[in-house]
């Protein structure tokens, strides 16, 4: 089964920080570090529970490339997006937001 997925807005202004940072440090390092989240979401397309769960339904998944991590849930067909944030900051304070 193939799900849809659903980036919540929060989780949209987060990419669009993190790709113009990544922008400011390097041109095209941005891009990558789309390219990589595209990587993972496809992933997460085809195998949304194949990672483990974290906070009750709530799972995360890192991305290879850059010190990030997705966290979601599924919700029968789709899988909603709530934060993609930078590792470094504590796990759990997206759900805060």
């Amino acid at each position: 089964m193939k799900y849809s997925l659903k980036v919540r807005g929060e989780a949209s202004i987060e990419i669009v920080d993190a790709y113009n940072w990544y922008e400011d440090k390097k041109d095209g390092l941005g891009e990558d570090f789309l390219k990589e989240l595209e990587r993972t979401f496809k992933v997460l397309s085809k195998q949304p529970r194949i990672f483990q769960k974290k906070y009750k339904s709530f799972r995360s998944v890192r991305l290879g490339k850059f010190p990030f991590a997705v966290f979601y849930e599924i919700d029968g067909n789709t899988i909603v997006v709530y934060s993609v944030f930078h590792s470094s900051r504590e796990p759990l304070s997206w759900r805060a937001k």
